[in-house]
């Protein structure tokens, strides 16, 4: 039980620290689990930020087109207004800004990605509690936070996100029945297929059944370094690699409770555009039944 403002943000920031816990039960093959962290520690160079870039593998793919004030000036006009990060500058007030700031972030944002670097201020969040309908609020489980970031880096997230959606759809390396963020996908065709083969079971007097996974908190438990093996196998440009890994390292949150905010709490995997996506790549390729 806590009686103010601070010692309550406090302790649900505690809990969110809990929750990231990164997953690696008795489930994990122990020769796998080692194989793959062995190759992720030896291959530090593809994963770790290079101030100084060099021509490498992957340069000449389409993904690694220069990001230009109108990639920029494209993905904004498409955010709607959100709530501000910690900077208090939203949506708003980028589009509001001199024609010149998006020739800055542009120069700011290509520079990035070419040196694979996702900068540390830019994966903190202000974490704004919601309570779960019909739970007891004082449990600090039944409370989800709604992560508030800078939006000048969720903007740098789109700007990467497109090209790489774009890319692994039209070099089809991503699961066919993948739906989330594709374009003119929609997740009803899965309802609808669904209901058309339990029809068509029902004109045959069958019984239908159906298997439904729903992986309790699955972005804060995420492998990284399984994720970034997986990352390895879809043939993205090195630069891509290094900044998608950057990208996930030390991420934190802080809980707000009226005017008092916690402690910064560390490693924290966010509901954002990019970790969608990247969690989505993560688990593709499981088997599929065509004719099921």
């Amino acid at each position: 039980m806590t009686t103010d403002d601070a010692s309550t943000a406090q302790t649900l920031a505690d809990h969110l620290a809990k929750c990231h816990t990164p997953n690696s039960g008795p489930q994990f093959q122990r020769s796998v689990f080692n194989e793959v962290t062995n190759l992720v520690a030896n291959n530090a160079f593809l994963f770790t930020p290079q101030l100084h870039p060099q021509q490498e593998v992957g340069d000449d793919q389409d993904l690694m087109a220069p990001i230009e004030s109108q990639t920029v000036l494209n993905a904004i006009r498409k955010c709607h207004n959100t709530s501000a990060g910690e900077d208090r500058i939203d949506y708003n007030i980028i589009k509001r800004c001199n024609p010149l700031v998006f020739d800055y972030l542009a120069d700011l944002y290509h520079y990035l990605r070419d040196i694979g670097y996702f900068p540390a201020v830019w994966k903190s969040a202000i974490g704004v509690m919601i309570p779960k309908p019909g739970k007891d609020t004082k449990i600090p489980g039944n409370n989800r936070p709604i992560s508030l970031l800078k939006c000048v880096a969720k903007l740098f997230e789109k700007c990467i996100a497109r090209p790489l959606i774009d890319h692994l759809v039209n070099s089809q390396l991503i699961n066919k029945w993948q739906r989330a963020y594709l374009p003119r996908k929609e997740a009803n065709e899965h309802v609808f297929r669904f209901a058309t083969q339990i029809r068509s079971a029902m004109d045959f007097g069958w019984t239908s059944a159906a298997i439904l996974l729903d992986v309790e908190k699955a972005f804060d438990s995420v492998w990284q370094d399984g994720l970034r093996h997986k990352l390895t196998q879809y043939r993205l440009p090195n630069k891509v690699i290094r900044l998608l890994s950057s990208f996930l390292d030390s991420r934190t949150i802080a809980v707000r409770i009226g005017n008092t905010v916690s402690d910064q709490t560390a490693k924290y995997k966010f509901r954002n555009l990019l970790m969608i996506l990247l969690f989505g790549l993560l688990t593709d390729r499981k088997p599929t039944a065509d004719s099921s």
